[in-house]
């Protein structure tokens, strides 16, 4: 019976034949099927390194798409800030009323000198370089030697705006007045995380570091799983990229990476022991925090595990949540740059923010978890990794930080090889890169472009 579990020793042909020896009946969402086929398959290389692209990205995607800002706990009260820089854009997102939540462009309008320059609380918006200052509703409230400025007009000078649209605790926002709102962008991304909402929990990290090499390419490398055998060898004891599932969708799109399901290129049988070390990052002489029956299910067995574990935080919902949601890591991606994962525990998410430098990216990455207790902790601050710091110096990210280390170690050396490319275009698997053939798809359409015949 589809949803309840039973021993079997044979592989699965697909993800869903996975799901079918749940213990539990998964959700709907796991069961849901997108296109399977859409996108081109070769990739200019001058997509990512002809300078005039840039600047269209700028004027044709940075400057009309939702894209998300900060989280509503980063400006939890009214007067917080929080300063969003994508490209050459930068935005002072306020909290200017207990429920209202704006987005000003950061630049005075005296002379351009931002407003803020980094996250804080305030009263007001003042310049640091004449003092010329606005409401936190935008409003112009104070001018210096005021009769020097008669061409000044309030209500001329009120702080020119982006929409902002809210979902799941983020704060998103879009710079072209004229766009549809946010829940019409998403379409059925938002029911996607009805299982495990986001707007519950609160950032308990923020990691941020810049990757020299452009947004693009740092974008590609998590759109598929692909890279797992090579990039991350230790894996393939638990995990095939041949079950990897994509799904794609009108905005987003999907990937879901099943854990217990050894890589078919290894040449000797993992024990359920050395599949749950690797599903827990228990590598190399690691001891594992706790150890599995060597003669049960390993998906069955590993799920009760990470139930017990979470039972102090989530209580006895944790027994609504089907294996699949506590083993098999889920990421979606919603256009142009939003990367949330969906667990029951918790969620990681992934944002790229190219720079002003079109060979520089900042990649952001938080960690949301589930709180308890009458009053909502604080966010965690933004710390942005030095040159010389990688991802495990960040003790919070556990083994997690050795993965995203692997995933970024290759993407200057991509840009270099990219740029050294004679072919002028990237080919792109039908199946399993189709997260980035739907992207470029949507990337073609956005930017007016020509797809390559």
């Amino acid at each position: 019976m589809a949803g309840i579990h039973t021993k079997s020793s044979s592989s699965p042909k697909d993800y869903q034949e996975l799901l079918d020896r749940d213990s539990r009946q998964v959700p709907k969402t796991f069961r849901s099927k997108g296109v399977r086929d859409i996108g081109p398959i070769d990739i200019p290389t001058s997509w990512y390194l002809d300078p005039e692209i840039h600047r269209l990205e700028l004027e044709r995607i940075w400057k009309r798409s939702w894209q998300m800002a900060c989280r509503e706990e980063d400006v939890s009260q009214v007067g917080d800030t929080w300063v969003y820089k994508i490209a050459s854009l930068s935005f002072v997102i306020v909290r200017s009323t207990p429920n209202t939540i704006r987005a000003f462009y950061n630049s005075c309008l005296h002379r351009g000198r931002p407003l803020r320059d980094c996250p804080g609380h305030t009263s007001q918006l003042k310049c640091p370089f004449h003092g010329f200052t606005w409401s936190l509703d935008g409003a112009l409230t104070g001018v210096p030697s005021r009769e020097q400025f008669p061409t000044v007009k309030n209500e001329e000078f009120r702080l020119p705006e982006a929409k902002v649209g809210r979902w799941g605790g983020f704060v998103f926002i879009n710079p072209d007045p004229a766009a549809e709102p946010l829940e019409d962008f998403m379409g059925g991304f938002a029911h996607e995380f009805a299982p495990a909402p986001l707007d519950d929990k609160v950032k308990t990290l923020h990691i941020s570091k810049i990757i020299p090499a452009n947004w693009k390419i740092v974008q590609d490398a998590f759109l598929e799983g692909f890279h797992v055998l090579t990039t991350h060898p230790q894996w393939a004891v638990a995990y095939s990229h041949d079950l990897n599932q994509y799904d794609v969708f009108e905005n987003y799109s999907r990937i879901i990476i099943p854990a217990g399901s050894p890589s078919k290129e290894l040449r000797w049988t993992p024990s359920n022991r050395e599949m749950f070390n690797c599903m827990v990052g228990a590598w190399d002489d690691i001891p594992p925090p706790v150890t599995v029956d060597a003669n049960r299910d390993i998906r069955a067995a590993a799920a009760e595990l990470f139930r017990n574990q979470c039972r102090p935080l989530l209580g006895d919902k944790v027994d609504d949540h089907s294996d699949a949601e506590f083993l098999d890591p889920v990421m979606y991606n919603l256009f142009p740059n939003f990367g949330p994962f969906i667990h029951p525990a918790g969620s990681l998410v992934y944002t790229l923010r190219p720079c002003a430098d079109p060979n520089r990216t900042v990649f952001d990455v938080m960690l949301l978890t589930p709180w308890t207790g009458d009053q909502r902790p604080p966010a965690a601050k933004e710390r942005r990794l030095r040159d010389d710091q990688d991802f495990t110096d960040v003790a919070e990210l556990d083994f997690f930080g050795a993965i995203l280390n692997q995933d970024t170690a290759n993407l200057q050396h991509m840009m270099e090889g990219v740029a050294n490319n004679q072919r002028g275009k990237l080919v792109l698997s039908r199946y399993h890169e189709l997260k980035l053939r739907h992207f470029y798809h949507l990337y073609a359409k956005t930017m007016g472009l020509e797809l390559p015949a």
